[in-house]
Parts: C-alpha cells; structure tokens; sequence
C-alpha cells in the first residue's frame, strides 16, 4: 500500500512540473519564396510569392524571437533610403535574435549595394 502511494505521489509530481512549468516558445522558421524588397510580404505561408527577405524580418522582430529566416538560392537586393529604423527600406533593422540561413556565399547573396 505504502509503495503505490509513493508512485502515485511520484506521478503526481511529474505531472505537476510537466503541466505548470512556463511553455517555451517554438522557433518558427519563415521561408523566403521572392527576392523583391517588400516589407509588406510577411505572411510567410505554403502560398508563393509572400515571403520577402524584409517581411520575414519584420515577422521576427514582432514575435520573441529566436527564429529562422531560410533563403532561397539568388540575389535579395536591398532597396530604398538607409536613414530609417523601422526596417521598411534601405538596410535591414534586425531587433531579435535570428538565424538566417542559405545556400552558401556564392548561391544566396543579399545586395546593400
């Protein structure tokens, strides 16, 4: 008898850590479908063409961070006046932590001219 109260108060305890522990945000990963400099193309879903290299910051700079950005093979130019900081043109105003990956220095290029 003593020894199924002592697994049961053990499972009780796990489950209580389990279940009223603080969850951890999951790490989304925004995947770049064109290279046009459009901050407004941030929706980043299966659907072409509305995921731009300055969307998918912007997305990251609205959520907690430690995110992914993924480009694709190409040329992402960077367009527009570079005396702003609210990443709409110009360079790209990263405020939270993100990985950006590609397809190596010679296949995914971004272009500040």
């Amino acid at each position: 008898m003593v020894k199924k109260v002592i697994v049961w108060f053990s499972w009780l305890i796990v489950l209580s850590i389990v279940y009223l522990s603080p969850m951890q945000a999951m790490a989304a990963t925004y995947v770049v479908d064109t290279t046009v400099d459009n901050g407004a193309l941030s929706a980043c879903t299966a659907a072409a063409g509305d995921c731009s290299l300055r969307g998918a910051v912007n997305a990251v700079n609205a959520g907690a961070g430690g995110d992914i950005i993924s480009l694709q093979t190409g040329t992402y130019t960077l367009t527009g006046a570079v005396d702003e900081d609210a990443n709409a043109s110009g360079d790209l105003d990263i405020t939270k932590a993100v990985t950006i990956q590609g397809f190596g220095a010679v296949s995914t290029i971004i272009d500040g001219n």
